[in-house]
Formats: C-alpha cells, sequence, structure tokens
C-alpha cells in the first residue's frame, strides 16, 4: 500500500513509545503482537459520527528488542488532527526527530525514503 507515514528512530521499546503516544495524542486501546520479522500495535476504534480510526505502529525486531536502527513506521487514518500537529506533537513527546511521508520496506532492514515533511528534534 502506498500511503503517508510518520517515521522515527527511537531505541525504546514499541509498548513504551505506542503507551506515550497514546496519552499525547489521545490514541484509544490497541493490541501488540509480533512475527518473524515485526512486531506492532494498533487498533481500530470508533468515533462519535461513527467513523472507524485506525492506528498502527510497527519495527523490525531481532526476538529480543526491536531493532533500533529501524524506523518505527506510524500509520493514523480519520484522525481528527492535521498532519503538522501531529507531527510537532511525536517530536515533542518522544523528544527525537519525526519524518513524513514514504518509507517503504525493501528487505532485510532496508528501506527507501520519500520526505514530504520533517520536524527536527534539537
Amino acid at each position: 500500500m502506498n500511503q503517508n507515514k510518520f517515521w522515527f528512530f527511537i531505541e525504546r521499546e514499541l509498548p513504551e513509545i505506542t503507551e506515550d503516544l497514546k496519552h499525547s495524542l489521545n490514541l484509544p486501546d490497541y493490541y501488540s503482537d509480533y512475527e518473524d520479522t515485526w512486531e506492532w500495535c494498533e487498533s481500530v476504534a470508533r468515533d462519535q459520527n461513527g467513523t472507524d480510526c485506525y492506528f498502527d505502529i510497527a519495527r523490525e525486531h531481532n526476538w529480543k528488542h526491536g531493532k533500533y536502527e529501524c524506523p518505527v513506521i506510524f500509520i493514523l487514518k480519520n484522525f481528527p488532527s492535521n498532519i503538522e500537529e501531529l507531527g510537532n506533537r511525536i517530536m515533542q513527546k518522544l523528544k527525537v526527530s519525526v519524518y513524513y511521508g514514504h518509507v517503504t520496506y525493501e528487505d532485510f532492514s532496508k528501506y527507501t525514503y520519500n520526505i514530504i515533511n520533517s520536524w527536527s528534534y534539537k
């Protein structure tokens, strides 16, 4: 699927990251899971207008912990905030630089990036 996503690099585990973003961005309750390459936290919730809101936060792992050299990929669908506000809030909460655009997993921890917007943490 070719869609815009947020991504960032951080040396923390995915459930900790997701819990911080849940409180900062008012995300719904979520569940966590993993497979041989990826770990993720995701949720689908219906808002007061009956619209399904979805988020997914994922990163590669090595069975012991997340692969910190790989991006954490964050997808949001049908959330009310605008991209500029969301990117800024993610950067402020996690204290990392945040990118928005296309990130594509090629193979074995290799990615291609097309940055549309970014928020630099200093």
